[in-house]
């Protein structure tokens, strides 16, 4: 038996990714970071992790792809994601070992990520092709 663990969004505010991986390699395009602010709502070491991410206009997500599965779930503006665009309360589920982008829409997106274990692994388009996985990336805190 557990016991909750709760997220307050008014006590929690959001860090932008270029803080988040300040002075840490990263394949993660820069420009990707300095339009992208994220707030963890849980992140459990062996457990679940929630992660809310917050996308200035017109961001691009270059293509990538993570070890876990993941589900994406729109919250707030449009995020071009291939050919559909998804809009507030829509989601996608992208299976791990996925090679996917994407971009924010016109007014931004926010939307949030669930992973059924914390995952902070981010395979490039180049690695994905010759079968490399980059280094884990720092834990998002």
């Amino acid at each position: 038996m557990g016991t909750p663990e709760f997220f307050d969004a008014s006590t929690s505010s959001f860090t932008n990714l270029v803080d988040v991986f300040a002075g840490r390699e990263t394949p993660i395009p820069r420009a990707e970071l300095a339009s992208t602010a994220v707030r963890v709502h849980h992140s459990a070491p062996d457990g679940l992790q929630l992660f809310e991410l917050r996308l200035e206009p017109g961001t691009r997500g270059e293509s990538h792809a993570h070890v876990e599965d993941e589900i994406i779930v729109v919250v707030e503006g449009e995020l071009l994601f291939g050919a559909r665009t998804l809009g507030a309360g829509s989601s996608v589920m992208v299976p791990g070992g996925t090679l996917y982008a994407f971009v924010a829409g016109a007014d931004g997106c926010t939307f949030l990520n669930f992973r059924p274990r914390v995952d902070s692994s981010y395979i490039t388009r180049a690695e994905f092709v010759h079968g490399a996985a980059s280094e884990e990336l720092p834990a998002l805190e």
